[in-house]
């Protein structure tokens, strides 16, 4: 030491002065001291962060102890894969990963993660694989953790111990194609889960403990490909999860199920024996849980079944034809007469623009009776009123109507070319289809002309119950020409009669009565 120059010992004290200052500097920085964040709360984690290994595009804080996702302090743009696997991670708080923008790849299997906030992905809109299996603390996958991920390709939840995933889980993922959730205790998968994915191509649920496959699994999902789900416990595969749906399935894997074989897994079993381009996997473990027959062979003991489909359709085609005949029987004469309005309008279009010489009718009066009353009509009613003193010009069905014609079209002319309308009322009148539809093309002439035309005489005793509601109306509204029994009151009879058909139609809107 004693040639040693001063100059050297000066330099040489600097030098070391320079790096002790520099270690300091570096231990009071957050990458030298590994200061962490959770949210917005930081945590001095030592120097956890000094593990981890970085290269061109790639973070390894595999197996660094991280409690907490660590912080940079800086933009890292040129970083594509975060590999942060076997570490205690347990939280992921909103932009847990803004420091790494660019990440295409997060692998975060084997830690200790139990939550995740809603944003804790916002802003990574080119990651493209992220990995969250054996993470045993995480029980939920919720709605909306990665709504943000429109690159999404690959989602992993492997070995977990995931028990409930939420309908939205995967919602705004719409470029997703693979998705892992084997290995958990999933009990259901929603029935929406896995809809409206056009590029999904892979899904992988076995080893798991559900008990059904949703209704319409992959609705607008027709890509998909490859579908795992052995070792659950589902008991029957329904028609309605539409798998066989899938043009481009090629890959299912069905065994160790607990398989109820009746009739409703029998499309299954043929499906299996036929399979088409579908590769069926596992099928060997695909057994009945009540006799460990194969699913396979299932078919040639279930023939019962079709059986069973005939009878049950046969059934319900009996059933509904008897419903059907029951309805048309009950509301038979409903029926008619809807289909009598329905000629009843049609005609009156045909005829409402003839223009009719009201003061030069072809008939005074239009009778309107029921066929068992005939003998009256033709016996009485018709030799009285058209001779001496009435000479009325009567129409009348037997000797007037068109022969030829159909019935509506002569009901319809008679009525419109009529001055009057008689009704005949007995119980027989009252129960027939025909006479009530002339009893309303009567009402439509009263309500088109605006005048009272119609005259009601009451040949016999009427039960109102046997009465439609036109026909009550009618007989209330009208004081009704009773047919006597004796002598002296047919005199009278014919006397009111006359004077009723002389009379000048009444206009609707001063009433319908007349004085006799």
């Amino acid at each position: 030491m004693k040639n040693v120059s001063p100059n050297l010992c000066c330099l040489f004290s600097m030098y070391l002065g320079i790096i002790v200052v520099a270690v300091v500097f570096v231990q009071s920085q957050d990458l030298g001291g590994g200061v962490m964040r959770k949210g917005q709360a930081y945590t001095r984690v030592s120097d956890h962060i000094l593990k981890c290994k970085f290269s061109t595009n790639t973070i390894n804080c595999t197996k660094c102890n991280l409690n907490n996702m660590p912080v940079f302090h800086e933009i890292l743009y040129n970083i594509t894969f975060f590999d942060l696997h076997y570490n205690t991670i347990q939280f992921l708080g909103n932009n847990s990963f803004n420091e790494t923008p660019n990440v295409q790849k997060i692998n975060l299997i084997y830690n200790s993660l139990q939550g995740i906030e809603q944003d804790a992905f916002v802003g990574l809109s080119d990651l493209q694989e992220l990995y969250l299996g054996y993470n045993q603390e995480l029980q939920h996958i919720r709605d909306l953790w990665f709504h943000t991920l429109n690159s999404l390709r690959v989602i992993s939840f492997v070995g977990g111990n995931v028990d409930t995933i939420y309908a939205d889980a995967f919602k705004g993922c719409w470029q997703l194609k693979e998705v892992h959730l084997e290995g958990n205790n999933i009990v259901s998968i929603p029935d929406s889960l896995f809809r409206n994915f056009s590029y999904l191509q892979q899904v992988y649920i076995q080893r798991n403990k559900i008990q059904r496959l949703p209704k319409n699994m992959f609705q607008n999902s027709n890509s998909v490909e490859v579908l795992w789900f052995h070792d659950n416990q589902i008991q029957t595969i329904l028609t309605t999860s539409e798998l066989q749906t899938l043009s481009n399935l090629t890959k299912l894997s069905v065994g160790v199920n607990p398989y109820n074989c009746d009739c409703e897994i029998l499309w299954f079993a043929r499906w299996i024996n036929n399979p088409g381009n579908v590769t069926f996997l596992w099928v060997e473990n695909a057994t009945c849980n009540e006799s460990n027959t194969k699913i396979k062979n299932v078919a040639s003991k279930l023939k019962h079944c079709d059986l069973k489909v005939v009878i049950v359709t046969t059934c319900f085609l009996l059933f509904l034809v008897v419903t059907v005949l029951g309805f048309l029987y009950a509301f038979r004469w409903n029926i008619r007469y809807w289909n009598q309005l329905r000629l009843r309008r049609k005609q009156y279009e045909r005829i409402k623009n003839e223009v009719v010489d009201r003061t030069n009718l072809k008939y005074d009066a239009f009778i309107s009776y029921e066929s068992n009353d005939l003998d009256w009509v033709l016996k009485v009613l018709h030799p009285t009123l058209e001779s001496n003193p009435y000479n009325f010009r009567l129409c009348l069905d037997y000797r007037d109507f068109v022969v030829g014609d159909n019935v509506v079209n002569n009901i319809t002319n008679a009525i419109k070319h009529s001055r009057k309308v008689v009704v005949v009322v007995t119980d027989n009148y009252a129960r027939s289809e025909w006479c009530h539809f002339e009893l309303e093309m009567a009402k439509l002439r009263m309500l088109e002309n605006q005048e009272d035309v119609m005259i009601v005489i009451q040949l016999s005793d009427v039960s109102p119950e046997s009465m439609s509601v036109l026909l009550k109306k009618e007989m209330v509204s009208k004081r009704c020409i009773k047919w006597p029994s004796c002598e002296e009151g047919k005199k009278v009879f014919w006397v009111k009669l006359g004077m009723a058909l002389q009379s000048p139609n009444i206009p609707c809107n001063r009433g319908s009565r007349y004085t006799l």
